[in-house]
């Protein structure tokens, strides 16, 4: 009797393995004329799901250099959040990451929950949001509903603007 091979095995795939059989179902319902429907939400792009993963780690970690990775090199970020900068406006990169930097000086990050995965909109456009828990040594946790617009730039996704929506 073999074992780890039955019928049940082969129902716990990796998700790599569903997306290919995915774009095969797909594929196959294209060539055929055959309308074809996958169940659920469609998969995120890999990469916009790495600037997810990338935003969320920056921000629990309190790491501005990785944040800062996500922005474009060449076009200014558009920030409405007055406590990563004084006024609304546009920043470049390195502007950027010495604003992260100040605002997450001295403080302690309690939480990042996102509140929506990153979902691409009608523009081509994508957005995350989540809220970021903090507290510093002079007063109580404090918290931020952020939402992250990322924009696709030559071969991948760059951080467009980040809002505060509190």
């Amino acid at each position: 009797m073999r074992t780890g091979h039955g019928a049940r095995a082969g129902l716990a795939m990796p998700q790599s393995w569903r997306l290919a059989a995915l774009v095969a179902v797909l594929a196959l319902g294209a060539s055929t004329g055959a309308a074809v429907e996958p169940e659920g939400p469609l998969p995120v792009d890999p990469e916009l799901y790495r600037q997810q993963v990338e935003i969320t780690a920056g921000f629990t970690g309190a790491d501005a250099d990785r944040v800062a990775r996500l922005l474009s090199p060449r076009l200014k970020t558009y920030v409405a959040c007055h406590a990563l900068a004084p006024e609304d406006g546009y920043y470049g990169a390195d502007q950027l990451r010495l604003l992260l930097r100040r605002l997450f000086r001295g403080r302690e990050t309690t939480g990042f929950k996102l509140v929506s995965t990153v979902t691409r909109r009608p523009d081509g456009q994508a957005v995350l949001q989540a809220i970021w828990s903090y507290r510093d040594a002079a007063s109580a946790t404090a918290q931020f509903h952020l939402a992250f617009t990322l924009a696709h730039q030559g071969n991948g996704w760059r951080l467009r603007e980040i809002r505060d929506l509190s």
